[in-house]
C-alpha cells in the first residue's frame, strides 16, 4: 500500500512520499513538478503546471497542449498544419516558399512545380506532369499563348472557341461570316460563296 503526507511551511510545499510496502515500485514514483501537485509520468504530462492525461497524439509546446495531428512543436513554436505543410519532413510557408521535388525555394509568380521540376510559367506550362514549352506554341506580339485556349489576331489575344476565326487582320464568328480571299463575307444575309474543288 502507498500512501502520501503533504506538510506546508510557509511559502514552501513539500510533498513527502512515504513507501508502504514492496507493492511500491518505480512505476508508482510521483514528481511534485506539476503546479505544486503530484503526478504520474507514466500516465501524465505536465503542462504549464497543469495535468494533462497522456495521449499519444498530444504534446506540451512552450506551455501549451497540441494535438500533434494537427500542429508541430518547432523550436519551442507551435506550427499549425492548417497553413503549414511538410517538405521533405521539413515545414515551411506555402505563401512564402514552394516545394518541389522535396526542395524548397522562394514563392515567385512566374515559379511552378511540374512534377517534380521547377518550371517558369513565362516560357512554359505544365500538361498532364509535362513541361511544354511556350516557344512551341505561336508568338502574338512577343506574348505565348496556347493555341488551343486563345486565338491571336493581328497583335491581339482572344479566347478560342470553335466558332472563333481570325480573318486578314479580324477576328470572327465563323457562324455569321467566312473568309474569302483574306476578307471577311458575312454570311447572316444569304450572302454565301461556296467554292468546290472537285478531283479528277
Amino acid at each position: 500500500m502507498c500512501w502520501a503526507a503533504k506538510t506546508k511551511y510557509g511559502r514552501l510545499s513539500v510533498v513527502v512520499f512515504i513507501l508502504v510496502s514492496l507493492g511500491c515500485s518505480g512505476a508508482f514514483l510521483f514528481d511534485d513538478n506539476c503546479g505544486g501537485e503530484p503526478y504520474d509520468k507514466e500516465t501524465e504530462i505536465c503542462c504549464n503546471g497543469v495535468k494533462h492525461p497522456m495521449d499519444p497524439n498530444s504534446e506540451c509546446c512552450a506551455g501549451s497542449m497540441i494535438d500533434t495531428r494537427a500542429s508541430t512543436c518547432h523550436l519551442g513554436v507551435i506550427v499549425t498544419h492548417d497553413n503549414e505543410v511538410g517538405c521533405d519532413g521539413v515545414y515551411y510557408k506555402k505563401e512564402e516558399q514552394l516545394c518541389c521535388d522535396g526542395k524548397l525555394t522562394e514563392r515567385d509568380r512566374n515559379i511552378e512545380c511540374c512534377n517534380g521540376e521547377l518550371m517558369d510559367t513565362r516560357a512554359s506550362y505544365c500538361d498532364w506532369g509535362m513541361i511544354i514549352s511556350n516557344r512551341d506554341e505561336n508568338g502574338c506580339d512577343n506574348i505565348y499563348y496556347k493555341r488551343d485556349e486563345q486565338v491571336c489576331c493581328h497583335n491581339k489575344l482572344y479566347p478560342n472557341t470553335k466558332y472563333t476565326e481570325c480573318c486578314a487582320g479580324q477576328i470572327m464568328d465563323t457562324r455569321a461570316a467566312v473568309c474569302l480571299l483574306g476578307m471577311v463575307v458575312d454570311t447572316r444575309n444569304g450572302n454565301q460563296c461556296f467554292l468546290l474543288l472537285q478531283s479528277g
